[in-house]
This record gives C-alpha cells, sequence and structure tokens, in this order.
C-alpha cells in the first residue's frame, strides 16, 4: 500500500518539475531575435538550481521504498515530464507562433529518421565506409538494403516497438506481481505506455538510430549473463562490440567476477571478425582499413571540435561546452578538447577500476558501465540514454532496499524526461545550433549518480 508519506514525497518531486515550465515560461525573453533567443546566464543558474534542488532533497531522504514504488515513481515522473514539455512546446508552438527548436522536444522533422536513411544509403551503394560503426555493421544493415526503403524503415521501426513494449511489459508485470495486486495487466499495459513516452526512447526512434537495436543485443547478453550462461553472453557481446565499438566496456563485467577465460573468448571473437569484415566492402583491404581510420578522425573533427553534435549532448565535455558558449569561449575548443582527452581517460580508468574491484551489486556495475558511455566520452546524443534503461529495471528488480532507494529511482526517472528550456544558440559549421538545458542537466543527474555509487563503495575502506 502507498503511505501519506509517499503521496507527499512525490507531490515534492513532482512541484520541483513543474517550476522548470514555471521558470521556463517567465524566463522567456521579451525580445525575439531574427534567429532565436539567447538564455542569459542567471536564468540557466536558477534552472539548474531547481534540478540540483530536487537531487539533494532526496538524497538525504530517509524513505525506504520497494519495488513496486521504485517502479511507481520513476513512472510518475516520466509522465509529469512529459506532460508540462508538452505544455511548453504547445505555449511555444500555438501561442508565440514559434517553430523548431520551440515547438517540440525531438529534432527538426525534416530530418526524421535521418540517421536510418543515412545508413541506408551508405550501405547500398557501398560509397563510404560508416563513421561511427565497426566494419561488422555490414551484417547487420546490409540484408534490410534488400528491402526497399520505406519497406525497411517500417520494418525496423515498428519492430523495435513491439520488442520495447514486449521488454517493459515483462518487467512489469514482474514487478506488480510481487504484492499480488487486483487488474495487473490492466495496470502494467498503463504503465508500459508511460514508458513508451520516456524521452531517449522517442528521441531514439525519431532519429531513426540503431541504439535501440544495441539496447536488444545488450538485454539478450545480460540475461545471459545473468543466467550464468558466460560463454554464450561473450559471444552475444562480441557480436554488439563489431556494430558499435562502445560496448566493450561491459568487458568489465568479465573482469570484475573473474571470468578470465570469457574475458578473452570475447575479444578474439571480436578482433578476428572485425578484420576479417573489412573485406565485405569494395577496395583494397588495407585502403578499406586506413579508410575507417580517416572517417573516424573526420567524425571527431567535425563533432568533437566543430560542435556538430552541441544541440543534443549529454556528456560532461558537452557541458563544458555550454558554458564555454554562455561564457564567449573564454578558451579554444582545442585547447578544450586537448584537456578533456586526459580528464575523460582518468574518470573511465578509475571507474574501471573501482568496478572490478569495489562494487558487488550488479545493476550498479551495468550503471556505472552506462554512465562511462554516455558521461565520459566526448559525444553522446540523447538517444543513448535510452541504455539507462538497463540498469533503471536492474535497480527496479533488486531484491535488496536502502535508503538511498529513492534517490536512485528520482535520478533514473529524471533522465527519462527532455529539457526543452531556455535554448542557448552558438555559431557552429556555418549555421547556427540551438542546444536547450538538458545539455547542463543529463550530465549533472548522471554525475549524482556516479558520484553516489562510488562514494557508498569507498565509504566502509574510509572509515576502516
Amino acid at each position: 500500500m502507498l503511505n501519506k508519506q509517499f503521496y507527499i514525497h512525490a507531490g515534492i518531486i513532482l512541484i520541483g518539475l513543474f517550476l522548470l515550465l514555471l521558470f521556463g515560461i517567465i524566463f522567456e525573453p521579451i525580445k525575439i531575435m531574427k534567429i532565436a533567443t539567447v538564455a542569459p546566464f542567471y536564468q540557466v543558474l536558477i534552472m539548474l538550481g531547481i534540478i540540483i534542488s530536487i537531487l539533494i532533497y532526496n538524497l538525504y531522504s530517509t524513505i525506504e521504498i520497494d519495488n513496486t514504488k521504485k517502479l511507481i515513481y520513476i513512472s510518475l515522473i516520466i509522465l509529469f515530464g512529459f506532460t508540462v514539455s508538452i505544455i511548453y512546446c504547445c505555449y511555444q508552438g500555438l501561442y508565440l507562433n514559434r517553430g523548431y527548436p520551440f515547438n517540440t522536444i525531438l529534432f527538426v522533422s525534416k530530418a526524421r529518421f535521418s540517421d536510418f536513411i543515412n545508413l541506408y544509403n551508405l550501405y547500398y551503394d557501398f560509397s563510404k565506409m560508416p563513421l561511427t560503426f565497426l566494419p561488422l555493421s555490414f551484417a547487420v544493415i546490409k540484408p534490410l538494403t534488400l528491402l526497399k526503403p520505406y519497406t525497411a524503415l517500417s520494418f525496423w521501426f515498428y519492430s523495435s516497438i513491439v520488442l520495447y513494449f514486449v521488454y517493459i511489459y515483462k518487467n512489469t508485470i514482474f514487478t506488480f506481481k510481487n504484492i499480488n495486486t487486483k487488474f495487473i495487466h490492466i495496470k502494467s499495459f498503463l504503465n508500459t505506455l508511460l514508458f513508451i513516452l520516456a524521452y531517449p526512447f522517442l528521441f531514439c526512434m525519431d532519429r531513426g538510430n540503431y541504439e535501440i537495436t544495441l539496447l536488444f543485443v545488450l538485454l539478450l547478453f545480460l540475461w545471459l549473463y545473468r543466467k550464468e550462461k558466460y560463454l554464450l553472453s561473450a559471444i552475444v557481446l562480441s557480436f554488439a562490440i563489431n556494430v558499435k565499438f562502445y560496448p566493450f566496456l561491459f568487458l568489465v563485467l568479465f573482469l570484475s567476477d573473474r571470468k578470465y577465460k570469457e574475458f578473452f573468448y570475447c575479444i578474439l571473437l571480436t578482433i578476428f571478425p572485425a578484420l576479417a569484415s573489412l573485406g565485405l566492402y569494395t577496395g583494397d583491404y588495407f585502403y578499406n582499413l586506413c579508410h575507417f581510420g580517416q572517417n573516424d578522425n573526420g567524425y571527431t573533427l567535425s563533432v568533437v571540435v566543430k560542435n556538430a553534435g552541441f544541440e543534443y549532448n549529454s556528456t560532461l565535455y558537452g557541458f563544458l561546452k555550454y558554458f564555454l558558449c554562455l561564457l564567449n569561449d573564454i578558451i579554444s575548443p582545442e585547447l578544450l578538447k586537448n584537456i578533456y582527452t586526459y580528464l575523460g581517460s582518468i574518470f573511465i580508468l578509475f571507474t574501471t577500476l573501482y568496478t572490478i574491484f569495489v562494487e558487488k551489486s550488479l545493476w550498479k556495475k551495468v550503471t556505472l558501465i552506462v554512465i562511462m558511455r554516455t558521461l565520459f566520452v566526448f559525444v553522446s546524443a540523447y538517444y543513448s540514454l535510452v541504455l539507462f534503461i538497463i540498469p533503471m529495471w536492474l535497480f527496479i528488480k533488486d531484491k535488496t532496499h536502502s535508503k538511498n532507494d529513492l534517490f536512485y529511482a528520482v535520478c533514473f526517472g529524471m533522465l527519462m524526461i527532455p529539457y526543452n528550456y531556455l535554448l542557448i544558440y552558438h555559431e557552429s559549421l556555418g549555421r547556427k545550433v540551438a542546444a536547450d538545458i538538458g545539455v547542463l542537466i543529463f550530465p549533472i543527474i548522471i554525475l549524482f549518480v556516479w558520484s553516489k555509487i562510488i562514494y557508498d563503495g569507498i565509504k566502509p575502506y574510509i572509515r576502516k
């Protein structure tokens, strides 16, 4: 049963989120520039203050919550966060008659599904190597080019929605069964619909990005891993790494649990197919190998240095670049890139060592791995936040409880909602790009989670 304290606490959280909408409207500048308005520095600080206050309030809360309440908290935050963002978009679009990016939480409509379409065209004629996908992605994407573009897109789009819906529904049923609630299937269905509104999922589907496909592969990997079918899980993980490189971070799980044999199997199953798949492309083998490296350098130049991914970046690097824009670029992008190369590497190394030698909880290990992917790299678009679905559900189903569960539930929920307020504009690649305050809020939330997990883990050693 949900007690009075639960409703009071939930109300405080929702009021805090509602203030985002209120301040987003109150702080709207009167003067509208030719292309866009710019959020003043003090407005950004006030908005950040609201979010940090919510996080700190929950950090020191002593309420213990069970699995069902974890799910309810996250669902309420998704529903409320989505609702206030849509209200804000309607205010911008219908009342102020503004177009993109003010009237939507997603990308510009004319570029909808462009990630999928671009890769489809790329693999259809082999004109270039993919920029961020490893060569074996050929095996995943090329079969879709046997279909017509619209048919291929429809197949990928609807199959992704079905798989996502089934996964959320089954986990929701499992959670509600623990309390023998009435109308369990109806409640699970309605709750699953709320998770369809999760911002990272909506953004990923709107872009037509293959991150959602990798999410399903990683969910399969973790299912096999939890069933202690380590060799099969290593095979699945090697496939994910060969499609897009970042899943190699999940190798940390094998080292953490002393599964060295499976660790080396996964590495071998990654290296040989990756090298062999270069022969699938047109042209000389060594030319393809060099061309892939050149494309990767081109990606770094356009996205990391020249701000092509400035608008929807959830990383600590994007956080720093946002403030540089507010402060009129007091240091050069090249210098920031060089500094962050060392800073990000230190964070990733420290987190990896902590995960291997200190952390015992599986959901916290997976959370730290996802954080390394979404926070400490140079660029991680909002659609990559969909990876937090993995540790979030491990957390919801975790049988151990502590007074910190409320804090983690609120953080996971707040990572699932949009923050399309207070846009800041920056000249980039000959065009003006707009970044909402989510570029600041997402890294702060993720950094809070990272800090809390690390602190709780090393606290016993500090006391000794």
